[in-house]
């Protein structure tokens, strides 16, 4: 599989900085030379929205606990892939719980962040590329994620339910 990786512009990374709140977002760009995977279609039961995809609507929590003096000290790690659509754009972003931690970027990574840029990511053929990672948490929680166009004029939500059902 051969995949190219297009630069996002610093604009992108204003709009998804600079969000309502007076605290910044914590964004990271996504590369696509990370994918693990490239599928033709979605698995059964995933849920999609705005080119991102995730495998279901449930995961199970806090299968690793964060290492005491790191940034993760208190949160437990649930682990979960993202699915993006081949040469499509989106920023993913953590609406609520207020504490959660979205971490599908590369081990060498400094820390995870609270928003991620994603694509567009380029593959021979269509489909959807699969990225490994998920989220640290600090507790089991129904986790509603904002996914939006890079130019945020078109926003879907979706929520996962980590350890707990989402109402």
């Amino acid at each position: 599989m051969r995949l190219s990786w297009l630069p996002i512009s610093a604009l992108g990374l204003a709009l998804i900085g600079s969000c309502s709140g007076s605290t910044p977002v914590v964004t990271n760009a996504l590369r696509c030379e990370d994918s693990v995977d490239q599928l033709s279609q979605l698995p059964e039961g995933s849920i999609s929205a705005g080119g991102l995809a995730f495998p279901s609507e449930a995961a199970q929590y806090g299968t690793r606990a964060g290492e005491v003096g790191s940034p993760y000290e208190g949160l437990r790690y649930s682990k979960f892939g993202l699915m993006v659509q081949v040469d499509e754009m989106a920023s993913l972003e953590v609406v609520r719980p207020p504490l959660v931690l979205l971490d599908w970027v590369p081990q060498n990574q400094p820390t995870s962040g609270e928003a991620l840029l994603v694509g567009p990511c380029q593959a021979i053929e269509p489909g959807w590329l699969v990225f490994a990672g998920g989220v640290w948490m600090p507790e089991p929680a129904c986790v509603e994620f904002r996914i939006s166009d890079i130019e945020q004029t078109k926003t879907e939500t979706v929520r996962i339910a980590v350890g707990v059902s989402c109402p």
